[in-house]
């Protein structure tokens, strides 16, 4: 088709009735002469409104077509210049999402700073009337011949104003959109800072005035509201219940951050933080939910140093069954799964097939155990482990509490004693670093008169067992005695160099460690309990040499006593 119109325009100004010189090799500039190459140009015009007015694949394409800049000579220089003049006014050009042509001078170009990743123009056009985007079907040298001969431009600030505007009060707006990708925010973020750097100061604030900065509630504020705040770098989040930032997803884009630091956005100092979150507990009652708490308590951990802050002991944690605990008013425990921990030791015991056996729990409070797996168990601040802080900043007990503050056993060790006599004594082995400061006179008599499971399952007074060492028990079973001797029931296989290490504790609690008088008197009521039927001779002998032993052993005081 293209041929077939440009056939026709040559055949038209071959054809045309010009006035020439007398040697015929040229036309001169005569107002006919004019007329007939206008006449040229509106062809040539209509031509070019045919291709873009159909479906035709010369629609996008015709452009290379137009007459070239060179001047071609005397009144032939008419020709192309009537034929841009009549293009200009034409609807001609293609806008980004109109159906219908329009005119060059309404239209404007996009550099790359304005299109997304695919190519396409970063924010919608505005509708009707107002369009502005050059389609995106023209190839990018015509489109440099169109800012060379219809003198198109790249897009003005304050179209891209209109249209980021335009975006944001739509209910599909692309840069609030859950959907859209970092990249897509990247590009809209430099392209916003770029018209920010070079705008007037009423386009600025008119760009302030926009809903650009996202929160962490959920909401997209201007900045014009006061106390913008950027998340916290590194750490853990700023507690969103205390203080709104900007939403750590958004600032996380480095583009993003910048264009909110543009803004007004700042960094609010950790202290300040601190000093709220503290003040919040004293004044409003804290957290409102287990994830709050979890927020505060952590933010306090990675920021505060001064773990002996009294400040600290109005922090509550939530317990197992949901109540407010807090270390002033509260013992709390973790839920260690140790053997001699708390929670093991004090939780309640329901026995598979014998009722009576049942052990009821003790009535303390147990930390939620979501609050534990908050750190790793490497991380260090301020020299502190986070278990470590729980246990020393907000008194969370790591271990069972030996005395109340009355100076008495406590009721969680009574608990053990009464319900668990089995784990009496390595309770104290294991903890006993932290039990020996609280070891007053009372409590070590309480122990001492306390009963404890011994080898054979019996019961007896602390005060009244022995360590079960090698050599005392070779001698019990050398003078016949079995399980009946009130051995101590321990986990370890004892050795010599252990004693001293880690058992030596028990002497306070008169435990036996020799075999002394007592330990030679104790195997003779043993077989006394017997009460044997028959005396052979192995057990006279034996008896008789339990009475040469304490004989031995006997100083003449204690003999005194003993007869």
């Amino acid at each position: 088709m293209l041929g077939k119109n440009i056939a026709n325009l040559n055949q038209f100004i071959i054809q045309a009735d010009f006035i020439l010189p007398a040697n015929r090799e040229d036309i001169i500039n005569t107002p006919r002469n004019i007329d007939i190459l206008r006449c040229v140009a509106e062809t040539f015009r209509d031509a070019i409104l045919q291709f873009v007015s159909n479906d035709s694949p010369l629609r996008y394409k015709w452009i290379k077509y137009l007459p070239s800049a060179q001047s071609l000579g005397g009144v032939w220089d008419i020709l192309p210049t009537e034929i841009i003049r009549l293009l200009r006014v034409g609807d001609i050009l293609y806008s980004q999402e109109s159906p219908m042509p329009c005119q060059p001078n309404k239209l404007r170009t996009l550099p790359s700073t304005h299109l997304d990743s695919s190519g396409l123009p970063l924010f919608h056009d505005r509708p009707g009337a107002n369009r502005k985007y050059l389609g995106q079907w023209y190839d990018r040298k015509d489109i440099e011949i169109f800012r060379n001969v219809f003198g198109l431009h790249d897009i003005e600030d304050i179209h891209m104003y209109h249209r980021i505007k335009q975006d944001l009060e739509s209910s599909s707006s692309k840069m609030m959109g859950h959907e859209t990708d970092d990249d897509w925010h990247s590009r809209a973020a430099l392209l916003i800072l770029s018209i920010l750097s070079r705008s007037s100061s009423g386009l600025i604030n008119m760009i302030r005035e926009l809903p650009l900065i996202p929160l962490s509630n959920g909401e997209w504020v201007d900045a014009s509201k006061q106390e913008l705040y950027h998340p916290a770098e590194t750490g853990p989040e700023i507690p969103r219940d205390l203080i709104t930032t900007v939403d750590p997803g958004a600032a996380a884009n480095g583009s993003r951050k910048a264009l909110f630091t543009k803004l007004g956005v700042t960094d609010i100092p950790p202290q300040t933080v601190v000093d709220q979150l503290l003040t919040y507990y004293s004044r409003r009652g804290g957290a409102s939910n287990l994830a709050s708490s979890m927020a505060h308590v952590s933010y306090l951990y990675w920021h505060h140093e001064n773990r002996h802050d009294p400040r600290l002991s109005l922090i509550w944690l939530y317990e197992t069954n949901g109540r407010q605990i807090t270390s002033r008013r509260n013992l709390m425990y973790f839920q260690t799964a140790d053997e001699y921990g708390s929670y093991e030791l004090l939780k309640a015991y329901k026995h598979p097939t014998d009722p009576s056996r049942n052990i009821p729990e003790c009535p303390v409070s147990f930390l939620k155990s979501e609050y534990t797996t908050l750190f790793l168990s490497s991380t260090r601040r301020h020299g502190s482990s986070w278990l470590k802080w729980l246990e020393k900043a907000l008194g969370v007990r790591r271990i069972p509490r030996i005395k109340l503050d009355g100076g008495s056993l406590s009721t969680e060790f009574r608990h053990i004693i009464r319900y668990r006599p089995d784990k009496v004594v390595g309770v104290l082995k294991k903890h006993w670093d932290d039990y020996d400061v609280d070891m007053s006179q009372p409590i070590v008599n309480t122990l001492s008169q306390s009963k404890v499971t011994c080898l054979g399952g019996q019961l007896r007074s602390l005060k009244d067992t022995y360590l079960p060492l090698h050599d005392l028990k070779d001698t019990v079973q050398t003078l016949s005695i079995g399980q009946e001797f009130p051995f101590l029931k321990v986990s370890d296989d004892l050795e010599a160099n252990m004693i001293l290490r880690d058992w030596r504790f028990l002497y306070d609690f008169e435990v036996g460690f020799e075999p002394d008088l007592n330990f030679y008197i104790e195997i003779l009521r043993q077989h006394r309990r017997r009460r044997y039927h028959t005396w052979g001779s192995d057990i006279r002998d034996k008896i008789l040499k339990t009475y040469e032993l304490i004989a031995e052993n006997c100083s003449d005081s204690q003999r005194e006593w003993l007869w």
